[in-house]
């Protein structure tokens, strides 16, 4: 039974520590593809992906849940999903609001997506 718990926890802090490097490489990689509003987007990737955790994000690096033809886009690496939300969502912002952008765009159909993220990002900035 021991083992069992020592076993347990090791594996907890694994899968803790990997997404908390996940997390800080693509927090790094919105930065140097100048992503505006980086710590919403940051926020958006957590969401869509269960914190890193998703069949899409860590079979086909889909960070954003983003669809080509009606289904979920599949990247060589998660940069080139970043670099693809660049194209696709942030090239359309043209200033203002960044949660009310992606709203009138219709980027998530849960009428609770921008409470969701504003809850992520609440959590992050916790001291």
């Amino acid at each position: 039974m021991g083992n069992r718990i020592i076993c347990t926890l090791f594996f907890v802090c694994v899968v803790a520590f990997a997404m908390a490097q996940t997390k800080e490489q693509v927090r790094k990689e919105l930065k140097r593809q100048n992503i505006p509003h980086s710590e919403i987007v940051l926020a958006q990737a957590r969401l869509e992906t269960g914190n890193f955790k998703s069949d899409k994000c860590r079979k086909h690096h889909n960070l954003f849940g983003i669809k080509h033809n009606g289904k979920y886009a599949k990247y060589p690496n998660w940069q080139s999903s970043i670099h693809d939300y660049k194209k696709r969502i942030s090239s359309r912002y043209k200033g203002g609001d960044y949660m009310l952008f992606l709203k009138k765009i219709g980027y998530a159909k849960d009428p609770n997506y921008n409470k969701k993220l504003k809850n992520i990002i609440k959590y992050e900035n916790k001291d």
